[in-house]
């Protein structure tokens, strides 16, 4: 599949487990019509060899720990926007992204799909700016030492890094600017 970046166009594999990544900077490079994975070219017809493993990581649970945070504050973007208090629990944000979170939370309280979809962005919005607010002072969150040494090691490998995660870009970007690993990550799926 392929995704924008920032401006850069990515191209990717379809198939994560292959972990081959084809230049993530250069926004001309395709891939050959032959379709082998490691036949690209880029615009100008001169091969350019490609990263050919990436590491893609997880935020929450992986690279750090929210703590309960994260589910306060969309607990109270959820309330705030729509008067229903969803008592999110860890089994009801563990693996969902956030917007299925919400989804599930507005579909608990009997809220139509038609309106969940009206409201999805108020109350992403709401939880992006507390979170802006909040989670770069709080107390709770902490980064998971031994998961920052892996990093750093496959980076000094030269190896691709990118982000699959299920926060929204805005608050990834909080969550690990926390920490100091934000640049660290080219690319993410978010």
């Amino acid at each position: 599949f392929m995704m924008r970046v920032g401006d850069p166009l990515m191209v990717v594999p379809s198939v994560f487990s292959m972990m081959t990544v084809i230049d993530m900077f250069n926004p001309t490079m395709k891939l050959a019509e032959s379709g082998d994975v490691g036949d690209v070219h880029v615009e100008n017809g001169e091969s350019q060899e490609i990263i050919n493993t990436i590491y893609v990581f997880d935020i929450d649970g992986t690279l750090l720990s929210p703590a309960s945070l994260s589910r306060k504050l969309l607990n109270e973007a959820i309330t705030e926007i729509t008067g229903f208090l969803p008592d999110l629990q860890y089994k009801d944000v563990a693996g969902c992204t956030d917007p299925s979170i919400v989804e599930k939370a507005l579909g608990k309280a009997g809220i139509s799909p038609t309106k969940t979809s009206e409201l999805l962005s108020r109350i992403l919005d709401y939880y992006s700016e507390k979170t802006e607010e909040v989670f770069p002072v709080s107390e709770k969150p902490f980064v998971y030492e031994d998961a920052v040494v892996f990093l750093d090691k496959v980076v000094a490998s030269g190896s691709a890094v990118g982000l699959m995660t299920g926060n929204i870009n805005r608050v990834a970007k909080v969550k690990l600017h926390r920490f100091n690993l934000w640049s660290t990550f080219p690319f993410g799926v978010f």
